[in-house]
């Protein structure tokens, strides 16, 4: 009896320990949350939840590398730890020979127990040439639509210093960082958007857009189509989409849009017979699809339709991602903002040279009753 009372009370003391830690970490997942909802840059926001992984993991050494816009290398952008000498920060290429690059090709978690044992001593690459590190846990940071957004990775001087428990946690870490980095860069793009609707000609504004389409959602190709009778004509496509292609509004995978009113994805549009462009998808490998309408100001009606196009084996993934729709309807609305506003600008400035006219003759009206009032005056006083 009393062999199990002092068993018991050894088991309640760790379940007592697990309870306090666990607390812990809910507690600085509720922080982490926090931070992502106050909205501040994006530094900031990465270097915080670094230093909440580090603290909650025991880490004594952490990175941030985001993927660049070329998708060939890991650039930092938030380093921690203690006493480091010389930091190695300058840009990984994804095909090099380090733990941070093979978890960015793989899109794997590595958690390696000891560094000095093979595979893990031949392709390590120190975080600071001056410091030893012996344990080491990396996990990808992916996007709601598949996307590689970059690497997290802490490091420790200590032997199997993490857990599998520290994995699971720093994947929700993770998770944040990627929520972080897309919210981000959405609130940046509508800034610069808004600004550039105030300042630059609507054509230019839709080829922005189309290009922060491609850039936020990993897309290969995006096109905006307007409505015109019963056709939808690009008016901005990047990439290797014709400009000024036409296409049915009836019987295609952009008019099913708009008659629907709602968001429309083809798994392979290289098989999709809605698509007009079939051969230009195949030489280009286009696959995913997905496409939104274009919704008046005033709610009443469709005016064209915002569709991007993706490569890669991912089938569906467009219509799984409610993060993509969102992107892409909110993309839409600006568009519609540009064509609409340009509409009135035409409008507004027709109105104007008209007026401008109909002023020009009322003052030539007024100068030739008064000459011919002068004229009358000179000619009656002539008899």
């Amino acid at each position: 009896q009393a062999a199990m009372a002092i068993y018991h009370a050894q088991r309640l003391s760790a379940v007592q320990r697990n309870l306090a830690r666990k607390n812990e970490e809910l507690a600085r997942l509720r922080r982490a949350s926090l931070v992502i909802s106050s909205r501040l840059g994006l530094k900031e926001t990465l270097e915080t939840i670094l230093q909440m992984a580090m603290e909650v993991t025991g880490a004594r050494y952490g990175i941030f590398r985001l993927l660049d816009k070329s998708g060939q290398f890991l650039v930092s952008h938030a380093v921690a730890g203690e006493q480091l000498v010389r930091p190695l920060v300058e840009a990984l290429p994804v095909n090099a020979s380090s733990v941070m690059s093979w978890v960015a090709r793989t899109r794997q978690t590595a958690l390696i127990p000891d560094l000095r044992e093979p595979p893990w001593s031949e392709i390590y690459y120190p975080l600071d040439s001056e410091l030893e590190m012996r344990s080491e846990l990396a996990v990808p940071l992916i996007n709601a639509s598949g996307r590689l957004e970059g690497v997290l990775n802490l490091e420790s001087p200590e032997v199997a210093a993490f857990s599998e428990e520290d994995s699971h946690l720093l994947q929700t870490f993770a998770a944040y960082a990627v929520t972080a980095i897309q919210e981000t860069r959405l609130l940046d793009a509508l800034q610069e958007v808004a600004m550039r609707l105030l300042t630059q000609p609507h054509q230019e504004v839709l080829d922005r857009l189309v290009e922060l389409a491609c850039d936020l959602l990993n897309g290969a190709a995006s096109v905006i189509w307007i409505l015109e009778g019963e056709e939808l004509v690009a008016r901005a496509a990047s990439a290797v989409h014709p400009r000024g292609d036409r296409v049915p509004l009836h019987r295609s995978l952009a008019g099913q849009a708009v008659l629907s009113s709602g968001a429309v994805a083809s798994q392979d549009v290289r098989l999709d017979e809605r698509f007009h462009r079939r051969e230009l998808a195949r030489e280009q490998g286009w696959t995913r699809a997905l496409v939104v309408p274009l919704i008046s100001a005033d709610g009443a009606k469709p005016i064209g339709a915002f569709s991007i196009y993706s490569t890669g084996a991912d089938p569906g993934r467009f219509a799984e991602s409610e993060w993509d729709k969102k992107v892409l309807t909110v993309l839409a609305h600006y568009a519609s903002l540009a064509v609409e506003n340009a509409a009135r600008q035409a409008a507004l400035q027709l109105a104007q040279e008209q007026r401008a006219v109909a002023e020009a003759f009322a003052a030539i009206g007024d100068i030739a009753a008064n000459l011919l009032h002068h004229l009358n005056n000179k000619v009656g006083a002539i008899p």
